[in-house]
């Protein structure tokens, strides 16, 4: 079988229902990058990190059910229990609903990109896709960094206010440096 890319693809969420499975340190990372654009985070653990509560519109304090499943149009398996993200993944893909398991890429329907927001603008990129596009010639990139790499460590963050000079720099055929930064 082939073996396509990633499509990416930016989607209106708000108000819709993503349920998050589970409430630990991944599904808090996934909750908030989701809560500034409106979604509905419907939360099933029965226990997890206090965060949680300010951006839970619901939060089931008990293990998962099949029938949490029912109207969700996205579904995170962000727990520790590996027997459990395949169970969440494999009812989901029943159902037809894009599912993303933290525990096993190959289960995932769709990845968090790195995202960077400026007001209602957004740019989404994956390590992968950022790799491919450095070994190309005439690309040229924003420097980006990681803003937090204790508690995200796979995140990358465009430095938006650098903007100007990288474009001046690309039209001048170069790369502004550094390219990968601290912030």
């Amino acid at each position: 079988m082939t073996e396509y890319p990633y499509f990416p693809l930016f989607v209106n969420l708000s108000g819709k229902k993503i349920l998050i499975v589970g409430a630990g340190s991944i599904a808090l990372r996934r909750a908030e990058a989701l809560s500034p654009f409106g979604a509905e985070l419907m939360v099933t653990a029965p226990e997890g990190r206090p965060e949680m509560e300010k951006l839970a519109a619901v939060w089931n304090r008990r293990r998962f059910q099949e029938e949490d499943l029912e109207g969700a149009v996205l579904v995170l398996a962000a727990t520790d229990d590996k027997e459990l993200n395949s169970l969440v993944a494999e009812l989901c893909r029943e159902r037809g609903i894009p599912v993303n398991s933290c525990s096993d890429r190959t289960q995932c329907d769709f990845y968090f990109p790195g995202i960077a927001r400026r007001e209602n603008d957004g740019l989404g990129a994956s390590g992968e896709n950022i790799a491919r596009l450095r070994q190309r010639k005439h690309y040229y990139f924003v420097p980006y960094g990681q803003d937090d790499p204790v508690e995200k460590p796979q995140s990358l963050k465009a430095d938006l206010s650098l903007l100007p000079a990288a474009l001046e720099a690309a039209l001048q055929g170069r790369q502004l440096q550094p390219m990968l930064r601290m912030f």
